[in-house]
């Protein structure tokens, strides 16, 4: 039982910090001599997609608003609201399409390359990962601030194949493309909450994905998976403000940190 709690809290807390979900779990896999479960796998998926929606459903629901307003108003069964409504819901379908685009790199690459990035699953390659990723965040920290932007057409695509790259274990969704965000002059905070806006879709589909390789639902209704989702849950939810708020104070110096000396860690146990 503690293992599970242990790992939907990994799984829950590292999913949206900068710090490699997928790595964590490896090396915690590993210290501890567990296998693949995909059971378990599935219901970390799902805790952590809820997660994120809980967060962000005010948004989500002002955005599918938008959606279904736009479509009513392209077949003429809604009048036209004020100048200002109308252009908020614009906007708000802008921002639809730009998590689309985002989404279609790393989908495409999940998909039919599965087996390479599965093979990538070690330890060295998470401490590699770890390192060069800190790096990168770390020069986006020392580096005079770029013009302030926001997200355009072209930006969402660059941060879909920042996003495709962190399906090696060690990499992390939400620091490359955060960071990659930031270098191109957009703010972290606002980078973030595209961020993780972005990570419902793709982790969706990692759900759908596995979900095939289970025969029946009833193997969730256990205590043990009922425990991890929960944790993962619960976890996943309060580090989303979390990392919004070490942004806004520290921005990623203590992510960085926190990754090398991981890294170090690792590599000292691999190698000595």
């Amino acid at each position: 039982m503690l293992s599970y709690i242990l790992l939907g809290l990994i799984q829950g807390i590292t999913e949206f910090l900068p710090v490699s979900s997928s790595g964590h779990l490896i090396l915690f896999k590993d210290t501890l001599g567990l296998g693949q479960d995909i059971i378990l796998d599935v219901t970390l998926h799902i805790a952590t997609l809820t997660a994120v929606v809980i967060y962000y459903r005010k948004k989500l629901y002002s955005l599918t608003l938008s959606i279904f307003y736009l479509i009513l108003l392209k077949l003429k069964v809604v009048p036209l609201k004020s100048a200002n409504s109308l252009n908020k819901y614009k906007k708000d379908a802008r921002f639809v399409s730009f998590l689309i685009l985002a989404t279609i790199p790393a989908a495409l690459l999940g998909y039919f390359y599965n087996d390479f990035f599965e093979s990538l699953r070690s330890p060295l390659i998470v401490a590699t990962m770890l390192i060069v990723v800190a790096l990168l965040m770390l020069y986006d920290h020392l580096r005079t601030s770029a013009k302030a932007t926001h997200f355009s057409y072209k930006n969402a695509i660059l941060v879909g194949l920042a996003q495709a790259v962190a399906i090696i274990p060690g990499t992390s969704r939400s620091g490359i493309t955060i960071t990659l965000a930031s270098l191109l002059g957009i703010k972290k905070e606002e980078a973030a909450d595209f961020t993780f806006m972005l990570s419902i879709p793709v982790i969706l589909g990692a759900f759908l994905f596995k979900i095939s390789d289970i025969s029946s639902f009833s193997v969730f209704f256990n205590t043990r998976v009922i425990v991890s989702f929960l944790t993962a849950l619960l976890s996943g939810y309060f580090s989303i403000g979390l990392l919004i708020n070490i942004l806004k104070k520290y921005g990623f110096m203590p992510f960085i940190i926190y990754r090398i000396v991981l890294a170090g860690v690792v590599l000292v146990f691999l190698f000595l």
